[in-house]
């Protein structure tokens, strides 16, 4: 018999143990407690985390929700997105709550049960420890201008750089 507890596997029952020669997409690695240097293997695209027997990776703890999160990589990028735990899925310290990319080595946090990620990369043909094509494939938008608005403008635009001749604050000629 093969346990499902703790080990993200593709389909369900006994007999979903996967090929000797598959290995994993990635892993989950305890950082504290009992869950200290144990590995999560995560075999599958699509990762239901949670308390419950019925999700993928299983972890029995009380500040983790029955349901609580979902590990998921689409071309080749991971993410992870809280789905309403109580006690907050967190990377790097903060809290999320929308889809969000995971570099190596990022700190995932369900409840109190800290992980370490780390992506295996077989299927983009990468080396162990590579990128997960998340930095290239990540652009980060500016902020709009908060200043400014009122009577005289703004309206998001940031003001005119002196020095830059035959612009006004709006940026038109």
């Amino acid at each position: 018999m093969f346990p499902r507890t703790g080990e993200a596997e593709a389909g369900r029952g006994e007999d979903a143990r996967p090929a000797a020669s598959a290995g994993p997409l990635a892993v989950l690695l305890g950082r504290h407690g009992e869950f200290k240097g144990k590995r999560f293997p995560i075999r599958i695209p699509v990762v239901n985390i949670g308390r419950a027997e019925y999700n993928d990776l299983v972890l029995q703890d009380s500040t983790v929700s029955t349901i609580h999160a979902k590990l998921q990589r689409r071309e080749g990028i991971w993410t992870l997105v809280d789905l309403d735990s109580t006690n907050g899925t967190f990377v790097d310290g903060q809290r999320i709550s929308s889809d969000t990319p995971l570099a190596p080595s990022a700190i995932v946090r369900f409840g109190d049960v800290s992980m370490i990620f780390q992506p295996t990369d077989d299927e983009a043909g990468l080396d162990q420890g590579a990128s997960t094509k998340l930095m290239g494939a990540m652009t980060v938008p500016p902020k709009p201008f908060a200043g400014g608005g009122g009577a005289t403008g703004g309206g998001g635009q940031p003001p005119s750089t002196p020095g830059d001749p035959g612009h006004d604050r709006r940026g038109n000629a």
